[in-house]
Parts: structure tokens; sequence; C-alpha cells
């Protein structure tokens, strides 16, 4: 009888160290199917979930990522692969990136296989791939299953093997990086968490994490502003009308700016950047991020809002992709994109200095009467939305507008560089504040939301004035905002598949005719300067968040993302239009079918709208568990 109640009390014991050891931990996999999982490469359908189990069935399962990113952690999951397989776990890298040269990459791999024999041993299972190697000789054979512990925080990365510590080292005493790679010491601390099939099957169950808790933060931020107008000699042509057929502008009327607010609370940093110019193509972040990833510069923590000025440089005449030609959609300018991308450059890196402890608040107020719908549909985005970012002496530092309104007071006519109605609203606020404060722009689900402009005078005198009176709409709400220290701040990225690209039915009697495409140039279009994926992304300050729309969104889907984000405790939700890359107008399917311009400029059918709403949502969803009350 002893021994039994001897045997009772170890049974107990052993239970609740157990119990302890997985305390904090919350799974990432459900056992059940993918939600929370996204392909960033490779196609998602190769994937299932069965019985507890994650597998990989078919080939090209690529990188399935879980839709939140993570800091400081313990990981632990187990996995099994056959004979022959290779694969790994992915740890902080960046959505758009090269996982095991960006982020890291925790090997899996046979090691016992005929085709491994003369591997390095950094690309053995339990390195940090082809940086540093395991200790070997741990592993399970193939067909078994193996448990990792994997903890990160800040530099140090440990790598527990079936129980066994196999890697432990200081990611800052990597300063060189193995075969031409980036160096450890060079790579982010903060990224996504995912699971390869390298052309193998793997299995993985029982994936889980526990975050790990950091030094209390003291949010700062520093802001800074750069002309981004051109110098004459590029002849840069203007974008929004292709009546313009790509003429060089013939002088400029204001200048226009890129606009950086860098947020850092001492674990993560992130880049908010406006920009006075039309939209971006795709290939605009990535040079930018390619020349400062080493400065803790990711595609994850930089957003672009482009205002969408009419007036202003030309999209496509940066995209390096764009070989068509067309003078009606724009000519390629190899040496204007090489100006943008180092304004860009420089305004990020400017905002990376003299960082000091901030207040920020946010307020918002309806407008009536200053914007309409220029479809006919009754969806009316009238809210204007301004976060207040200030010193903690109360000082003014910066200021975020959001309103939702095409800058299309002038026209296809008029060939100077000007940043529109949001340029003349920008230097307005500005002067109510003697300079003191740099004001930023983002325009919202503009895709069919026109101004209600009724100055007299020319166009641009007829945009100044609008923009002024918007300017005074700002300032008297910017006076009702109380801002408080450390907001929560916190973002988000994903990535989105999009539908198949296909031309509207009717393309070429509304934007065909305006852009001079011809059937054969639209199938061009479609496969050289339309991507397959987009990435989307989240920024939540206090309980303001913008979320990025990759284009031109109809207000119609952005009230739907709005009326989701609050009833998810979003108090103030913002869309952030055109942000990072433009892929089309993005219609809902009802729409997409009644045809019109917007539709004709839509170039993934009439699920576009629900994918990228689905997508602006996916993103979003990580940030709500904290949601704070204090703003």
């Amino acid at each position: 009888m002893k021994q039994v109640f001897v045997l009772l009390i170890l049974i107990i014991a052993f239970a609740g160290i157990h119990c302890n050891s997985e305390r904090g931990f919350v799974p990432l996999f459900n056992g059940q199917n993918l939600s929370g999982w996204f392909s960033k490469e490779g196609d998602i359908n190769s994937w299932q979930a069965k019985d507890g189990i994650l597998s990989c069935v078919a080939k090209g399962g690529g990188w399935l990522t879980y839709n939140k990113e993570f800091e400081d952690f313990i990981l632990r999951l187990d996995w099994r692969i056959p004979r022959d397989g290779n694969s790994g776990v992915g740890l902080r890298y960046p959505v758009v990136s090269h996982v095991s040269a960006d982020g890291m990459e925790i090997q899996i791999l046979d090691d016992d296989a005929e085709k491994h024999r003369n591997i390095k041993p950094a690309q053995h299972t339990g390195s940090i791939y082809y940086q540093v190697p395991a200790k070997q000789g741990v592993a399970k054979p193939a067909g078994e299953w193996n448990s990792y512990e994997i903890i990160c925080q800040g530099p140090r990365v440990i790598v527990r093997l079936n129980g066994i510590e196999v890697v432990n080292t200081n990611m800052d005493e990597h300063t060189v990086g193995e075969g031409g790679l980036k160096p450890l010491s060079k790579r982010p601390r903060r990224g996504h968490i995912g699971v390869q099939s390298h052309e193998t099957g793997v299995d993985y169950r029982n994936i889980r994490i526990k975050e790990l808790k950091k030094t209390a933060p003291v949010l700062t931020a520093s802001v800074a502003s750069v002309e981004l107008s051109p110098p004459k000699e590029i002849k840069y042509a203007l974008g929004g009308y292709g009546a313009r057929m790509s003429k060089p502008a013939e002088g400029i009327h204001d200048p226009i700016f890129a606009k950086a607010l860098v947020l850092n609370d001492g674990h993560k940093k992130f880049a908010l950047v406006t920009l006075d110019v039309l939209a971006l193509p795709p290939n605009v972040k990535l040079a930018v991020v390619k020349r400062i990833d080493e400065l803790g510069w990711t595609f994850d923590n930089i957003m672009f809002l482009p205002s969408h000025s009419h007036t202003s440089l030309d999209m496509t005449a940066l995209n390096d992709r764009n070989k068509l030609n067309i003078p009606q959609i724009g000519i390629f300018q190899p040496q204007l994109l090489e100006f943008v991308v180092q304004k860009l450059v420089e305004v990020i890196l400017s905002a990376d200095h003299n960082l000091q402890p901030v207040k920020i608040g946010t307020g918002s107020m309806e407008l009536a009467g200053l914007n309409r719908n220029r479809r006919g549909d009754e969806a009316v985005d009238r809210m204007l939305t301004v976060l207040r970012i200030d010193r903690l002496d109360g000082s003014p530092l910066a200021t975020l507008v959001n309103w939702t309104a095409h800058p299309t007071i002038m026209d296809e006519t008029d060939m100077l560089l000007s940043a529109g109605w949001p340029g003349f609203m920008q230097r307005e606020v500005e002067q109510q504040f003697d300079g003191k404060l740099i004001c930023m722009y983002a325009n919202g689900a503009q895709g069919d939301q026109s101004v209600v402009a009724t100055g007299k005078g020319n166009h641009y005198e007829r945009a100044a004035q609008y923009g002024r009176s918007i300017a005074e709409k700002v300032v008297a709400l910017y006076q009702t905002i109380s801002p408080v220290e450390n907001p929560e701040f916190d973002y988000n990225n994903t990535i989105t598949w999009l539908p198949e690209r296909e031309a509207h039915p009717l393309f070429k009697q509304t934007g065909g005719s305006e852009y001079g495409i011809t059937d054969e140039a639209m199938q061009v279009i479609l496969t050289m300067l339309c991507p397959e994926k987009t990435a989307m992304q989240a920024l939540k300050i206090g309980n303001a968040m913008i979320v990025g729309a990759p284009g031109e969104l109809t207000a119609e889907l952005g009230l739907q993302l709005k009326a989701f984000l609050k009833q998810n405790g979003i108090h103030y939700p913002i869309i952030g239009g055109l942000a990072n890359e433009w892929i089309s107008y993005i219609l809902s399917a009802g729409q997409y079918n009644e045809g019109g311009y917007e539709a004709s400029v839509s170039f993934y059918g009439r699920k576009l709208g629900s994918t990228v709403v689905n997508g602006m949502k996916m993103v979003a969803t990580p940030l709500f568990a904290v949601a704070s009350s204090r703003m």
C-alpha cells in the first residue's frame, strides 16, 4: 500500500512539472485546419491538416507561414520526415524575403541519406542553416518523430533537439555571413514563424509558442521631410491621365514631398512614409529595403502611403518591368526610379535619428458635403481621422491626416507638378503651427470617392481652396485630441494570393480606350505588371489602426473593413489607400459586374474585392488581442 501511495505521489508530481513546463504556451496549429496560416510562397493546397498533424502531401508546399510576427519566444513542435527528406523551421523572417538568408532557418534533414553525405556541417538537422552547425547524432531516423524546442531572446538562439541542446549562440557575434549571406548580427530580431516543405513530404504536430516578457517599452518617435520634386533634367511625366501621353512636366507649381514618421519602443521600429505621388509599383519598396536592410529595416516595418496626386510622378515611369513603351500608360524612366528610391532612403534614415519619447492620440469627425461617390453609389466615407504626435512636454511633433477623396481637381490639361489638394492641406496645417510640426497625409478607400470642390479660379486655385478647407477641419479636430504616453504599438504583415488575372469584358470601351490598350497589350500588362500576390500590412497605435489596401479600394469595401475593425475594438480604423503598391482598382463583385471606368481598370475579376478585404482582415486580426483603451 505504501508503494502505491509513493507511486501516486510521483505521478502527480511529474504531471505538475509537465503542466508547469507548458504554462504560457499557446497553439499555433489547431490540429484541424490551416486557420491562422498563409502561404508565403508555394501552393497552400499542398498542405493539409488531419488528426492533429500538419502535413505537406504534394510538391510545391514552400513556406507555410503563421499570421503573426514574434520577437522573443520559446517555440516547441514535433516533426517527422521521410527518407531523403529536407525541410526546415523559419524564424523571424520578413513576409517578403528569402527565409534562410533574411531571417533564420533551423534545418530539418534526413542526415543519414546518401544524397546528404557531403553537405556542410551547418546544413545538418538542428543547424541555423548555413551559419551555425548543430551537434550531430541527436536526430532520430527518418520516419520517426523528433521534437524541437527553439528559444529566441534578443540575440540569443538556443535549439534543443529531442531534449538535447545542439545550438547555443549569440547572433551579435556572427558578424560575417557564411556563404556570402547576410551575417546573423544584421538579421531581424522580429518576424514570422513558418514551416517548410523542400520538395519532399513532411509532418508537423503540437506546434506551440510562448512569448517571453520584455522590458516595459518607452515609445519614441522622430519625423523627417525631404522634397521629392525631381530635377527638370529628368524630364519626368505626370501620372493619372493617359491623354498626357507621357509628355514631360512643364514646370513646378508647388513642390512634392516624402515624409517619414519613425516609431521605436526599444524592441521594434516602424517607418510610416507618406509621399505626394500618384502610386508606387512593387519594385520601389523592394529597392528601398535592399539599401537599408542591414540597418534594421525590412519589408515588414516600412509602409508607403502615396497621396494619389494626379499632377505628380507617374507610377508606371517607376516600374522597372514596364517594357510596353505605350505613352498613355507611361514610359519607364530608370533615372527617375533611382532619384525616388534614393529620396525615400534618405527620408527614412533621417527620421531614424534623434528619437524622443512621445505622446500619441487620435480623433475623428464626420465631414458633410466635401466628398461624393463618383459612381453614384450610396457609399461615401465622410470620416476625417487625425493622429496627433506630441513630445512629452506637449510641443507638437507631427500629425497624420486621413481623408478619403481623389486628388483630381486638376485634369489632363494641367502640366505643372503639384501635390494637389493634399499638398495644400499639409502646408496650411504646418503654417497654422508656425512650422513646428510636420503634417502627413494618407488617402483612404478612394477608388470611387471624388472631392466636392466649389471654389473659384483655375484648377490649382480650386485645389488650394479645397486643401485649406480640409486643413481648417484638421486643426480644429487636432485641438480636441488628448495624447497619451506609451500607447500600444505593433504591426503585422501577411501575403494574399490574388485571383486569376483577367481583363474586364468592357475594358476597351472605358479604361482601355483612355490608355490606348489593345487586346495584345492587355495580355502583356496582365503578365508583366500585375503581380500574382500582394503583401498586406497593418499598423496599430493605441486604438487606431492603419490597414493598407494595395490599390484603389472602393468606399463600399472600405466601410465594410472599417466596421469589422470597430467590431473588434479598434476605435479609429484607417484605410491606408494605395499602400506600398498599386495592383488595380478593387471593387465588390456587384460593382465589377456593373462595369464603368473603375471596373475596366480592375485586373483580377469579380472576386478581387472579397479577396483583398479578407486579406486585410487577416493581417489586422492578430493585433486585436492587444487592443488598448488608453486612447
